[in-house]
Parts: C-alpha cells; structure tokens; sequence
C-alpha cells in the first residue's frame, strides 16, 4: 500500500513538474484586434517583433466600430478581452475615463514624432492613452472618364447634374442625410457643435442652431431633396453609394479617406480631392477623425503591449501599412517623405484637413448623435421646418 502511495505522490510531482515547466517556459502572447481587412498590413512587423521579442502575437480582425463595445461587454462579463484594440479619437476619453486602457507613457518621449493635431485627442487629464494610427476625413472621389477634373463649387455639381439626369445619372453623391456627412455643410461659416474658451468646450454652449446653422441646413435640405438619389438616402451604410460610383452612375462621391483601398482595387479611373466649397458660403467643414491602438487596463502584458506599438510605429512599418491600406499614418517621418508628400491622394487629404474639425472628444457628444439624427429626418424627409428641428435638437441635447 505505501509503495502505491509513493508512485502516485511520484507521478503526482512529476505531472507538476511538467506543468509547471511549462507555465514558466511558455512564451508571452499579445492578442490585437484590427480592423477588417487591415490585419495583413501589421504583419511584416509582427514578424520581426516576435523574432527579437521571442513573443507570441495573435490578430483577430473586429470591425472598427464595434471594438470599444465587444471589449466592454467581454471586460464587465469577466471574460477574454484583447490585449491592444483601436479607438476612434473621441471614443480615448472615454475609455480612459472608465478604466479600460492604460496609460501610455512612453508617448511623452514620442509626441514630438507626430502630427500635432493626430496627439491631441490621445491626452486625456495630462496622461497619454493611445498611439496614432491613422488620420481619416471625407474627400470627394471623382470619375475621370465622366469629370475630367473636380469642381471647386458644390453648384458646379448641381449644373452638371442638371445634364447627366437625362440619362440617369447623377453628379456629387453622398450619405448627406447622415450627421457625420452632413456636418461638412452644416458647419460652414464659423459653425460648431460646443462653444470653446481657451482649448476648452463648454458643453452648456451648444451651436447647431446658430443662424448659419439653419441657413446651412436648407441649403443641405435644397442639395439632398434635387441632387440625392433615394436609394442613396434609404441605404444603410455606404454600399449602395459605392455601387453608384463604380458603375459610373455617380460622378463623384464623398466618402471617407478609408474609401480609398476599395475604390483603387476597381480599376475604376478616379480621382481625389477636397470637397467642394459652397458660393458666397465658403469652405465645406469634415469632421477629421484620428485612429488609434489602446492597450487594455487588464492586459497582463502591458510593458510588452507598449513595446509593440512603439515598434510599429517605426516610420517604415508605417509606410508599408499606408502603402497596404491607403491609411495615412500621422507620422511626421511618414508624412513629409517624398513618396507621400508627391502623392495625389495624401496632398488632397492634406488639403481637406485645413477647413476639417475635430470631432469633440467630450463625452457629452454621445448626447449630439441621436437628437441631430432626429432632425435631419424631419428636415430633409419630411419637409419639416430647420429652425423648429435645430431649436428642438439643441433642447435635447442639453437635457
């Protein structure tokens, strides 16, 4: 009996031995959430970083927009969650706010490698909490076998409409009923979403019905009421507008930077450049968005998660993943070499980004979406009278 007793007690210690063997000889793993599609862009860097890091390093693709919400869902559920994920600019606040990403340090060495407005929106109460990876706003993208060249005005779009309807077809197109697109026209003329003292919004001073707001918004209801298909207004999403664009039913399309990889694998002849200003108005007002890589408050490798954004923010990893995915990383090393600065797509981007605005990274804008959806629905589908809807609007938002 005590022989048995000491060859389980043995086999017992060997098991354990084994496991514990292999726990403590088990290479680190970082699990990293891209965008759909983005993921082979990362993966000359990973490649090298797992060689000198001797890591593990996983890629899950996870739309965009949804990974700040599958990762809270996952965190407050107790269950896996990724090591490093991407935010939009005004989403970083938040999640810092509520503890969900890290601090990143190592930013205060590294600011000054990148673009002044890409580093504003990752500092959130004098700490760093995420890493540029790329610059987005709208543009317009223009068929050359149907406009040669773009138009300045957005009423040039509207005189060859007039001719190009006879045969069905149609000339700048966009998703103008929805906020995020129609604020390029909303906003012309000095517009803006929170009133802002020294850097700081006042989110008690809230715009979108200023006297150029309204005016705005019936040139925008005149726009999308003769010049916007209603397929285009009906559509979720931009496939429908994509659709339109290259099979040459459309002329021009506004659509973000994004478009770009999925316009460029078409073959279609197109062209891009800023959005058209509007006569005796002025410049029409994107919002600019900024990319960024969060690393997670729970992650259980963070200094390593740090590293690894360091390292693929290299200038040269960041180049091969814009020459991969047309995403313009707002990298100082990237952005004024020559084979970016000569390149036709980033020179309109770096002109849009002029007379772009920032999307107010103020956790009050979470109130802005919802009542501003509202009252364009009134306004551009129902006829409903822009002041009342914009007054309306505003109420709501400030409850």
């Amino acid at each position: 009996m005590r022989k048995i007793t000491k060859a389980i007690a043995s086999i017992t210690l060997m098991l354990s031995a084994a496991v514990y063997s292999q726990t403590a000889f088990a290479k680190p793993t970082i699990t990293i959430w891209e965008d759909v599609g983005d993921s082979t862009s990362l993966q000359s860097a990973i490649n090298d970083f797992q060689k000198y890091h001797d890591c593990i390093i996983k890629v899950k693709e996870v739309p965009q927009d949804l990974q700040l919400g599958k990762f809270k869902f996952a965190y407050d559920q107790h269950r896996e969650t990724p090591d490093v994920f991407v935010l939009r600019g005004e989403r970083i606040a938040y999640a810092a706010r509520n503890n969900l990403i890290a601090p990143a340090d190592f930013m205060f060495k590294e600011e000054k490698n990148y673009d002044k407005l890409a580093i504003r929106e990752s500092l959130v109460d004098g700490k760093y909490y995420a890493v540029p990876r790329s610059i987005e706003t709208l543009l317009v993208f223009y068929n050359k076998d149907l406009i040669p060249y773009p138009y300045e005005y957005l009423e040039q779009y509207e005189e060859y409409n007039q001719h190009a309807k006879d045969q069905g077809k149609f000339g700048l197109v966009a998703k103008l009923d929805e906020f995020n697109t129609a604020y390029s026209i909303l906003g012309v003329n000095n517009g803006y979403i929170f009133s802002s003292h020294d850097g700081s919004l006042d989110t008690q001073y809230v715009g979108l019905n200023k006297k150029s707001v309204i005016q705005n918004a019936k040139i925008l209801a005149n726009y999308v009421k003769n010049f916007i298909p209603d397929e285009i207004r009906k559509s979720v999403g931009t496939e429908k507008l994509d659709e339109m664009f290259l099979q040459g039913q459309a002329a021009a399309v506004i659509n973000t930077s994004g478009a770009l990889a999925k316009y460029a694998a078409s073959g279609i002849n197109y062209g891009v450049a800023p959005l058209p200003k509007l006569e005796h108005e002025g410049n029409m007002t994107p919002f600019y968005d900024i990319r960024s890589y969060v690393v997670a408050k729970n992650s259980p490798n963070k200094d390593l998660c740090m590293e690894f954004l360091q390292f693929i923010n290299q200038p040269h990893y960041a180049f091969d993943r814009y020459m991969f995915t047309a995403q313009l990383p707002p990298i100082k090393q990237v952005t004024e070499s020559p084979l970016v600065s000569n390149d036709d797509f980033a020179n309109a981007l770096f002109k849009q980004l002029q007379t772009a605005k920032q999307i107010p990274t103020h956790e009050k804008m979470d109130d802005v979406w919802a009542p501003m959806s509202m009252a364009l629905i009134n306004i551009l589908d129902h006829g409903a009278d822009a002041k009342v809807e914009l007054d309306t609007a505003v109420l709501n938002i400030l409850m």
